[in-house]
This record gives C-alpha cells, sequence and structure tokens, in this order.
C-alpha cells in the first residue's frame, strides 16, 4: 500500500518498487479529497490534500502512475474505491491504471464512520450497485468491510459472519473472482491461535460458496493497529505473524511495512518490508509444518455456527415482499 503526500515522490517511488522487484502489485493510496471528492473540486478541502496518500486531481494523474510501473518486473497497480461516485470512479480505474481489482466495502466509508459523505442507507445501495458493475465488467472484487468491524472491536462472531454475507452478495451479484482480505492480528489484542481459529472460519464458510462462476482468492495481511512503533520490533512483528497467516495458504500476501505505527512507508520501507516476507515464505514453504491444535478447531467450528445463526437471521429482517424477494442483496434490510 503506496501514496505519498506529494504525486512526483509517489511517482518516483513507483518506479523504484518496480525496478526492485520485490512484489506483484503496488496498492495505491489515495488522499481523502481523491477518495471523496474526485469528480466535486468544489467539495475539496485544500489542508486535507495529501491526508492519508496521495493527491489524484486529473486524469493525467493516474496515467502517470501507469507509466510509473512500466519498469521492473511490470507491477500490476490496484487502488481503493472512493467514498461515492463508485462507478464513474470505477471506470476511470478501468481506463488508466487497468485497476488489478476494486475493493468495495459495504456498510463502512460513509457518515457512520465519518470517512465519506453519503448516508449509511445510500452508501450500501451505491456499494452493492459499484460490485454489480465490477463483476459485469469482469473485474475482480475485495469487499474489504469485515476487519473494519474488527478494527472497532466487533466480536469475532460478527467479523465471520460480515465475510460469510460479503460472499454471498458478490456471488449474487455476479462477481467471478471474489478477493477475500484476511487480516489478521485484528483486533491486536487477539492471541495468534484464535485470531487464525477466526480467519478459518471465514475460510471455511467462504469455500462453501465456491462453483465453476465463483471462485476465493485468499488474501492475508498483517493488522493494521497491530504495529509497536520500534521499528526494529516492527519487522520481528511484521516476520511473526506472516508465519501464521501462511498456515491458510494464501494466494496474495498483502505486505504492510512495518514502519506504519510510525510514518507512511516509503520506497526503501516497502522493499525491506517485502524482502522479510519473502524470507519467511521461503523458509515455511520448505517445511510441512502445521501449527493447527484441538484448540483453534474447537473455536473455527464455534464461530462458524456462530456465523451461520447471524446471517439466517437477515431475511427476517426484511419487511415487505420486495425487500424479502432477495434481503441479502437489499439495501433496505442491510442497513
Amino acid at each position: 500500500h503506496f501514496g505519498l503526500p506529494n504525486l512526483t515522490d509517489t511517482i518516483e517511488g513507483i518506479k523504484k518498487i518496480a525496478e526492485s522487484k520485490v512484489l506483484d502489485v503496488i496498492s495505491i493510496a489515495p488522499d481523502q479529497n481523491t477518495q471523496a471528492n474526485y469528480f466535486h473540486p468544489e467539495d475539496q478541502n485544500p489542508k486535507l490534500a495529501g491526508a492519508g496518500g496521495v493527491p489524484l486531481r486529473t486524469r493525467e494523474d493516474f496515467i502517470k502512475l501507469h507509466e510509473a510501473r512500466l519498469r521492473g518486473n511490470y507491477p500490476l497497480l490496484r487502488i481503493y474505491a472512493g467514498t461515492r461516485d463508485f462507478i464513474e470512479l470505477g471506470k476511470l480505474f478501468k481506463e488508466t491504471i487497468n485497476n488489478a481489482w476494486a475493493a468495495i466495502p459495504i456498510f463502512w466509508f460513509n457518515q457512520m464512520d465519518g470517512r465519506g459523505p453519503l448516508s449509511l442507507e445510500e452508501s450500501i445501495k451505491q456499494h452493492l450497485e459499484a460490485i454489480k458493475w465490477h463483476g459485469e465488467n469482469n473485474i475482480p472484487v475485495e469487499i474489504n468491510d469485515p476487519h473494519h468491524w474488527g478494527l472497532r472491536d466487533a466480536p469475532d462472531a460478527i467479523v465471520v459472519a460480515d465475510m460469510y454475507l460479503c460472499g454471498i452478495i458478490a456471488k449474487k451479484l455476479g462477481v467471478k473472482h471474489f478477493v477475500a482480505q484476511y487480516m489478521f492480528n485484528t483486533p491486536p489484542s487477539s492471541s495468534l491461535d484464535m485470531d487464525l481459529a477466526k480467519i478459518l472460519a471465514m475460510d471455511e464458510l467462504l469455500q462453501t460458496l465456491e462453483d465453476d462462476n465463483f471462485k476465493v482468492i485468499r488474501q492475508v495481511r498483517t493488522g493494521l493497529a497491530s504495529f509497536p512503533l520500534d521499528l526494529n520490533r516492527a519487522k520481528g512483528h511484521l516476520a511473526s505473524t506472516l508465519f501464521v497467516q501462511l498456515m491458510i495458504k494464501p494466494d496474495i500476501i498483502h505486505v504492510v511495512t512495518h514502519c506504519e505505527a510510525d510514518h507512511a512507508a516509503k520506497p526503501e520501507d516497502i522493499i525491506e518490508s517485502c524482502k522479510i516476507v519473502e524470507q519467511v515464505v521461503k523458509n515455511v514453504y520448505s517445511s510441512s509444518i502445521n501449527i493447527e491444535s484441538q484448540k483453534i478447531q474447537e473455536r473455527k467450528e464455534e464461530l462458524i455456527k456462530q456465523a451461520k445463526w447471524i446471517i439466517n437471521l437477515i431475511p427476517y429482517l426484511a419487511r415487505d415482499p420486495n425487500e424479502a424477494k432477495d434481503p441479502y442483496i437489499n439495501y433496505k434490510v442491510l442497513a
């Protein structure tokens, strides 16, 4: 995940990362003004320029990011959905950076968490429309929703149920490749074994949805809020948490740079973290080690049972025949 407060620095950083050949996908971090107000320059707050990522203000800015990656091992680019104008942004991302996959929430990034201008109900409605559009255009979709509950200390059963719900929604809306983002260490107080049990529960539920038209791509990452401030300890944390993550045999490792608790990642920080991750993968995959235990299995089964119970209650929230027709993709029922 990379995006510095200055566009020129970000472009040069992408070049360095691409030339280092240490990763396959660069996830662009846009600033808050880009996410909320790209098509509404009149609403942009100049004081927030560069807040949370790179300021992208024109189509040419996106093309410059694309051109910067055309070197080294030619990494793909991806970027998170905005907080309104989702389909218009989706088209822009497709045409300029050929967005590798979309990251769209269901319940978050609106007035509820202060990250977007839309009401909860309206944002859910537009998120569903955006997921459907990406499905129709054969763009893989990641519904980056479950860990937002975990970051706010929701019970594990809620987080697992939300991942299962996201898979159900994606499949019903025509997504063919669903990127399941499993954020470990969320909340940071989770023990490693119970954290693994939670992720295994999510993964097992999603596997029940797979068929010829719906494939789950496993993506793991270290918890955003879990890194120590001390940079050497943070490197140890990255390595140890990745060891646990590899137990689910992921397709994608989303490298959260070790320095994120202290400062926004610079190219050299990302390259260093990728090399740490690569060594852990090399060590673990050269053996047949397995750390699953009876305790982990029992917790996994408990969470699956609880998550199914929560999901099976959703149809009872429908208030009329129209809402009851397909409650899992009805924005009023979800709200």
